[in-house]
């Protein structure tokens, strides 16, 4: 390895697991992914009514991190950036939880905002595509979905939609089979209307003006978009080179949104290219998802693995 080389490593405790980037650092800027590995914690999922983490995950979150942190050292990482996102940020005991991991990891996480969450991941998504290509990202993700518009050097807005996987599946009960619900009560059509009232609200109108002389690339990424992607290419072992830049279009994810949308976990899980982390949440993601294509008169949309720790990456490396 070159002596301007070096190895870094992204580690970002998020709202259902742990996951590392290591990546090589190259002379000229450019970030080549060498491992990425992920830990699944479900911290979501384990807090109580008044907003506090229990003991026991965030126990097993820290214990997670530092199996990450030592996995880095040992790829050779000469720098670790450590993020957490959106659970910690709203949950009453975070400086509980941010005191523990700096007694394990001797490093206090950096606590993103939810518009950093969405600009980092902008960053890491666009990695490497034309600087003069328009652009529009969606990321569903479990605590929220993130909306972003502009090309790879000039973010022209940034929308953090309340509407993700968790709290739709909480409200709504997408996971159970439609056919479970009694006749006349639609919890998809309930669903939509929430996700749509906060495109209405929290995007705007100025995304009509910016679209009206453009044709931009619809950007997929995230936990939701990459299983969809696996999905459709029915891998069995995940492979990053086949997800990366994965076509497909508004009408062949409606039709796969309705066959999961039929089926019970068991079911789900039978799925090639299900990841067993996503089997309750893939219908909410995919309606959250296939909402905003058809808000926006989206016909085809891209797929791409690159997100949130390549973003932070590159933003650290270059300052």
């Amino acid at each position: 390895m070159s002596t301007k080389e070096r190895i870094a490593a992204a580690l970002d405790i998020g709202p259902t697991a742990v996951m590392l980037l290591v990546a090589k650092c190259l002379p000229d800027g450019v970030l080549e992914p060498i491992n990425e590995y992920v830990a699944a914690t479900k911290l979501a999922e384990n807090i109580f009514p008044d907003g506090t983490l229990s003991e026991s995950a965030i126990e097993n979150t820290i214990k997670a991190a530092s199996e990450m942190q030592a996995i880095a050292m040992k790829e050779g990482a000469q720098n670790l950036i450590v993020t957490a996102s959106s659970i910690i940020r709203t949950t009453k005991n975070r400086s509980l939880f941010l005191l523990k991991c700096n007694q394990a990891l001797n490093i206090y996480p950096q606590v993103l905002s939810s518009k950093e969450e969405a600009r980092f991941t902008f960053l890491g998504a666009t990695e490497n595509m034309d600087s003069s290509i328009p652009i529009i990202m969606i990321n569903v993700g479990a605590g929220g979905t993130e909306i972003a518009y502009g090309t790879r050097n000039d973010i022209k807005s940034i929308s953090c939609l309340a509407s993700g996987t968790m709290n739709i599946n909480e409200t709504f009960k997408l996971n159970v089979p439609t056919m479970s619900f009694l006749p006349g009560y639609s919890p998809t059509r309930q669903a939509r209307s929430t996700v749509v009232k906060e495109l209405e609200t929290k995007v705007g109108s100025e995304i009509y003006s910016w679209l009206s002389d453009r044709k931009p690339i619809v950007l997929a990424c995230g936990g939701v978009a990459v299983t969809y992607a696996a999905i459709i290419k029915k891998q069995f072992i995940y492979d990053r080179a086949l997800i990366n830049f994965t076509e497909s279009s508004r009408k062949e994810l409606v039709e796969i949104y309705k066959t999961i949308s039929k089926m019970n976990d068991e079911g789900r899980r039978q799925i090639p290219g299900m990841d067993p982390n996503r089997i309750s949440s893939m219908p909410a993601g995919l309606l959250i998802l296939l909402t905003i294509l058809s808000f926006y008169n989206f016909e085809d949309f891209s797929i791409t693995d690159k997100g949130i720790r390549l973003g932070i990456l590159k933003y650290f490396m270059q300052r």
